[in-house]
């Protein structure tokens, strides 16, 4: 039986048997990114699902952590479930820019947000597309030369960071919308450890940044095991207790009132004795 990635359908207990190599392989990889946390591991494998099945319940995940952890990996991992022409590339900053906006098309099931630098600022317009896109709703965005587009997206939003953004305009109604998990850990980039170096390779032919599908075997096999720990039908993505944490930093580093001050403070119009610096 082929699936729609084009891969040989591979049951989990015939992984088991003829591939434990490669199933070994990607059970320590999700071990290892969810920093052993069994709710951070069940939605990566949600994560997945999403992407393969075209529904994002209505949630964006932004994965926040250094580079080298493996959220490119995952990412990819991502794209070669949703299909080559199938994902879009949007940053939550450029929400709020019709460009970006119109490459999201009717066959749209994943769109990725790659690396975002620390304390970018998302704009209140921005905030507001996004929680458009990820509830469903319309969206019509301008072409140059061309009429305007209406664009609808039903799948799995993703956003990957070094650093967690700053919202310019309240961001409230999008809360319950986004989880955030954090990536831990050590790079992996210069190790010498045999087994990280084989685990890497293999992780690396699985699928390109594109999400061409370079190994079909370890694909049906990460396939089998997404949908033995995942049901399709679940309904709603889990919320690892960390992903409070996670928002709780947020809204620091979103903190209107203090960004206003620290402005104020930096063109000189206060001072840190609280006296100002106006000249009457």
């Amino acid at each position: 039986i082929k699936s729609k990635l084009n891969i040989d359908y591979i049951s989990y207990e015939s992984a088991k048997k003829k591939y434990p190599i490669q199933l070994e392989m990607l059970n320590r990889f999700f071990d290892k990114l969810s920093n052993y946390q069994p709710k951070t591991r069940k939605l990566f494998l949600q994560g997945l699902m999403a992407s393969l099945d075209g529904n994002g319940r209505k949630t964006m995940i932004i994965v926040d952590g250094d580079a080298g952890l493996g959220k490119s990996l995952y990412g990819n991992m991502n794209k070669g479930f949703a299909g080559r022409l199938r994902w879009s590339v949007l940053d939550i900053d450029n929400a709020d820019k019709d460009t970006y906006l119109a490459e999201i098309n009717d066959d749209t099931i994943l769109t990725i947000g790659d690396d975002l630098g620390q304390n970018v600022n998302i704009s209140g317009k921005a905030s507001k597309n996004l929680k458009t896109l990820i509830t469903n709703g319309v969206l019509s965005v301008n072409q140059k030369y061309e009429r305007n587009k209406t664009i609808q997206m039903k799948g799995i939003m993703y956003q990957f960071s070094n650093g967690l953004p700053k919202w310019l305009e309240d961001n409230n109604a999008l809360n319950d919308r986004l989880i955030i998990v954090g990536v831990y850990g050590k790079s992996h980039r210069h190790t010498t450890d045999s087994k990280i170096i084989e685990m890497s390779k293999f992780l690396d032919g699985l699928v390109d940044d594109y999400g061409n599908i370079k190994d079909p075997i370890g694909m049906g096999v990460l396939v089998s095991m997404v949908r033995h720990e995942i049901s399709p039908n679940f309904t709603d993505f889990i919320r690892p207790e960390s992903s409070d944490y996670k928002f709780n930093e947020l809204s620091e580093n979103s903190d209107y009132i203090m960004r206003f001050v620290e402005d104020l403070l930096v063109q000189g119009i206060i001072s840190e004795d609280g006296s100002d610096g106006l000249q009457y």
